[in-house]
C-alpha cells in the first residue's frame, strides 16, 4: 500500500508558492486539523485578496490557490 500523503505539508507549500493566506478546513487552522483526506474543501485567500474555497485534491494537482479572477 503506498504512503499516506502530507496534506499539511502540501497545502503549506502550495500556500507559499501561490501567495495565499488563511488556510482553513471545517473552518479550522490547517496546522491544526488532525486528518485531512484530498475530497476535503479549504478555505483561503488568494493573493489579490479574495476568498476562495476549493478542493484539495484540486488545488494540488491542477489550479492551486487562485480565485477565479
Amino acid at each position: 500500500m503506498p504512503a499516506r500523503k502530507n496534506w499539511v505539508e502540501l497545502l503549506t507549500i502550495k500556500s507559499r508558492e501561490d501567495n495565499a493566506t488563511n488556510l482553513t478546513i471545517n473552518n479550522i487552522n490547517l496546522s491544526e486539523c488532525k486528518s485531512i483526506s484530498r475530497e476535503m474543501r479549504c478555505d483561503f485567500i488568494c493573493n489579490c485578496g479574495v476568498k476562495g474555497n476549493k478542493n484539495i485534491k484540486q488545488i494540488i494537482k491542477t489550479s492551486g490557490l487562485y480565485c477565479k479572477e
